[in-house]
């Protein structure tokens, strides 16, 4: 059986979990009842149209996200580009944090994609339809507000935290 030694050099990182947002949050059954009832006003307003545009909304809106996110994620003092990427854990759909990221770097990132999007849906107000503007204007809130809540709960808990997001709930720990 082999010893294990840490080096004069080896630095411990100890973590201490402060909350655990799961899917049985009442705000993941809130926002699952939200999409519904917008899927549906948009098919009894334009029909199969509506459901169309819904769709290409939040797929174009998530791709515009992580447009905005990835140059963050590269250039941002402190960052590692491993630490994210591609995560469909309902309520968050995008480009996200997959390890312990801190808590300011995610609630920079995510106050980016909400003044950048919120500026590119005022620029396409000119060339697009209402009915397309206005879902790309709700998908852009509809997808970053599940975000903008969890980091603020973080936050008011203890502002220097790291969070991680899994598969099944969003981790968020004292450093």
């Amino acid at each position: 059986m082999s010893k294990h030694t840490l080096s004069e050099d080896s630095t411990i990182y100890h973590y201490t979990l402060l909350y655990r947002f799961t899917r049985k949050h009442p705000f993941f059954w809130l926002y699952s009842v939200c999409l519904l009832l917008w899927a549906f006003a948009d098919a009894v307003y334009s029909g199969t149209d509506g459901l169309i545009q819904l769709a290409a909304s939040l797929v174009i809106v998530t791709a515009a996200h992580a447009a905005i996110v990835l140059p963050l994620t590269r250039l941002a003092r402190g960052s590692v580009p491993r630490l994210w990427k591609w995560t469909a854990a309902y309520p968050l759909v995008g480009y996200l944090p997959a390890g312990l990221v801190p808590i300011k770097q995610w609630d920079r990132a995510n106050h980016h994609r909400l003044l950048i999007g919120f500026v590119l849906v005022a620029l396409l107000y000119v060339w697009l339809p209402l009915p397309w503007l206005a879902n790309a204007a709700a998908a852009h809130y509809f997808l970053l507000l599940p975000q903008l809540v969890y980091v603020g709960k973080c936050v008011r808990l203890y502002a220097g935290g790291m969070l991680k997001v899994t598969e099944r709930d969003i981790s968020f720990y004292k450093n």
